[in-house]
């Protein structure tokens, strides 16, 4: 019986969802957590998400808007406008994660990230010096 899940080659079509599932929460994982770093960040609902293809709108804090694919062989801007693939400006180049794509894009983002890390690193520090005082 079809179950309308796309197979993926070599893949059942449980796979098929498990990796559907995983892109869908890699991207709602992605836009939480670098929130911090980019001007906006969210999933097009514009685009056809696909099970193994889910785009993300993001504009960087220099204010520059990019459309970013995200599939199994990575994060990859195919766009400079939301919910637009350009054929033209595809890049070829795919990252490992879509923070390594922002540090190549976005200086602003290198800077927010570093920021961020010194102040985790310090509040850690500081209850560490909070435990250490009192035990």
């Amino acid at each position: 019986m079809d179950t309308g899940t796309p197979k993926l080659l070599g893949c059942s079509a449980s796979d098929a969802e498990e990796e559907s599932s995983d892109l869908r929460f890699d991207a709602a994982h992605v836009a939480k957590n670098l929130a911090f770093a980019v001007k906006e960040i969210a999933v097009s609902e514009e685009l056809p998400n696909r099970p193994a293809q889910i785009y993300l709108n993001v504009t960087t804090l220099e204010g520059t808007p990019y459309c970013i694919e995200l599939s199994e062989a990575g994060y990859r801007i195919v766009g400079t406008a939301y919910d637009r693939i350009a054929p033209g400006e595809n890049s070829n180049k795919s990252f490992e994660s879509v923070a390594a794509l922002l540090e190549s894009i976005s200086p602003l983002y290198t800077a927010a990230f570093g920021q961020a890390l010194i102040h985790r690193l310090t509040a850690v520090q500081q209850e560490q010096e909070v435990f250490v005082c009192c035990a």
